[in-house]
Formats: C-alpha cells, sequence, structure tokens
C-alpha cells in the first residue's frame, strides 16, 4: 500500500463551506476535517486561510498519524423508484419540453436544489436582520 503524504490530501475535492458573518468578514470550514476553520476580513484572506488551515491540519494529523477522512465521491447516477402515474406525468412534461426523461428530471432536480440552497442561505441573514 502507498504511503499517502500531504500534497495527495491536498489535492482531492474536500468541501469548503463560506459564510459571511454578521459582524462583518468570513468564516470557512472544511466539512470533512472536523475542526478545520478559519477567518478572514475578505474571501481573498479566507480563501488563503482555510488553505493553511487545512495544511496544517492535514500535516498534525500525518505527525500523529491520526486517520484523516477522504472526501465522498459520486458517479453521478443512481437508482430511484417513484409510482408508475408519477413516472407517467414525469415522462409527459418531458415529452411537452421536447426533452428526455433524464434531461427533465435533471432540470427538475438542478431547479429544486438551488432553491433549497438558497432557502438555507436566506435563513440564518433573515434571522439576524429580525434581532436588529
Amino acid at each position: 500500500m502507498e504511503k499517502k503524504d500531504i500534497s495527495y490530501y491536498l489535492s482531492l475535492p474536500y468541501s469548503i463551506h463560506i459564510q459571511s458573518e454578521a459582524e462583518g468578514g468570513f468564516f470557512a470550514r472544511v466539512e470533512e476535517l472536523k475542526g478545520c476553520m478559519t477567518q478572514g476580513e475578505s474571501l481573498e484572506e479566507v480563501a488563503g486561510n482555510i488553505c493553511d488551515a487545512m495544511e496544517a491540519w492535514l500535516t498534525t494529523a500525518l505527525d500523529r498519524g491520526i486517520a484523516i477522512p477522504e472526501p465522498e465521491t459520486h458517479s453521478g447516477k443512481f437508482v430511484l423508484r417513484v409510482p408508475r402515474s408519477l413516472h407517467r406525468k414525469l415522462a409527459e412534461n418531458a415529452r411537452r419540453e421536447n426533452l428526455s426523461l433524464n434531461q427533465f428530471l435533471i432540470y427538475l432536480l438542478t431547479e429544486q436544489n438551488t432553491i433549497y440552497d438558497m432557502k438555507q442561505v436566506q435563513m440564518p441573514i433573515s434571522t439576524k436582520n429580525k434581532k436588529k
């Protein structure tokens, strides 16, 4: 088994979440690396800081022999069972839009996932605005 080094881990597509802070600046964390987080006054600063934090986190874990979690990978393919009536309605709507069922489902999933993501981002902001 090949030993994994710092450059291997830094090349992986870890999930980095950046959010603006109510008091100003930005907060960033790496989802898969518990406790790997930082702050910065600007997006550029927090982006650089999270790279530095990841390198420090990974180096410490390697030095101490701590298991390092790797990001999940996804194939882009999954099976979903739906009721026949829904399958029929989706196929009819796809045909109406002159799309394959696969293209139509990707469109619907993307649209709804974007709406979901926007709601997640807006909730904390709207809560903070009410307190002022």
